[in-house]
């Protein structure tokens, strides 16, 4: 495949872009021939996508960035750019208020910039190349949980005339709610087991939830809950799935005992999107604990973190 002679160079491309930044970058193009062409485009882009709508074909959009430039222009008497290496600098701001760069399975949020080489008799030449935006946490996002946030009670046996009412409870320790890609800590459970049946397990895995419309609302739903969402079932959507692995250790909590442990976990590399909501989607991440039984009964219970990129 012949390489295109088009690329786009971003300033700072190796660090996201924040809302009401400045975006400075060059398009350069390798012309070994006269090309016969009308003009040079520069165009950047920002939307939102959700699809995959149940019972439903509806694709719901949302624009955050739209402006363009013509950087070359052919003149009256001939329309052709002439050999040589050429560079067309851009910028642009960012909006002050924007959602951070997204992709699901199921709906996303690019920025890129495009060009296009308007060619009078042939085929246009384009290029495209994305950029990512994220946000920063408020200082309510990263607030630390402090000990004994949350707290996990399982009920392994129902009461009845002959039995009493049996229970595990687990106890997590978060110390703060705020993390980011590839970090590694720990996490301190403790398990109280008041029920006739060892824990043989416990576990934790980081998910991320979303809820999507198939048009774009004046307000946010603020809460993943599609329920409070006041579009009918066939224009919203709520999905959730895992990110990365479970962190799993093998425990021995016998029957009317309490034991604590650390356990280990690291979250997956890599550019991940900060929790937002805007009319057309919200998401969120959070954290699942929980516990296996040498029964097979399983108890669980999420709680919600912030992701950030650093």
């Amino acid at each position: 495949m012949t390489p295109s002679p088009i690329s786009i160079v971003f300033q700072n491309y190796s660090h996201p872009y924040y809302p009401g930044d400045t975006v400075l970058g060059v398009v350069r193009l390798k012309n070994p021939e006269p090309l016969d062409a009308k003009s040079v485009m520069i165009q950047w882009k920002g939307a939102s996508k959700a699809w995959g709508f149940p019972f439903s074909d509806l694709k719901g959009k949302e624009k955050h960035l739209d402006g363009e430039e013509v950087v070359w222009k052919a003149g009256e008497k001939t329309q052709l750019l002439p050999i040589g290496f050429h560079e067309f600098p851009f910028k642009f701001m960012l909006p002050q208020v924007c959602p951070p760069s997204f992709h699901s399975p199921d709906g996303s949020t690019i920025y890129k910039v495009k060009v296009e080489i308007d060619r009078a008799l042939k085929s246009n030449m384009r290029m495209e190349k994305e950029f990512l935006v994220t946000r920063k946490l408020s200082y309510k996002e990263a607030e630390g949980y402090g000990k004994e946030d949350t707290l996990v009670g399982a009920c392994m046996r129902r009461p009845t005339w002959m039995f009493k009412k049996e229970l595990v409870f687990l106890r997590i320790w978060l110390p703060k709610k705020n993390f980011y890609p590839g970090q590694e800590t720990f996490f301190e459970f403790t398990v109280t087991n008041d029920s006739n049946t060892p824990v043989k397990e416990i576990y934790i895995s980081l998910n991320q939830s979303c809820h999507y419309h198939a048009t774009a609302l004046r307000s946010p739903c603020l809460k993943l809950n599609s329920s409070s969402c006041p579009l009918n079932h066939r224009h919203k959507s709520y999905k959730t799935h895992q990110i990365g692995k479970e962190s799993r250790m093998k425990v021995m909590v016998a029957p009317w005992t309490k034991k604590s442990f650390e356990v280990p976990f690291k979250f997956k590399e890599g550019y991940m999107a900060p929790n937002f909501a805007t009319g057309l989607m919200t998401m969120g991440h959070f954290l699942k604990f929980g516990f296996v039984a040498e029964n097979g009964f399983r108890g669980s219970r999420t709680v919600t973190v912030f992701m950030e990129y650093l």
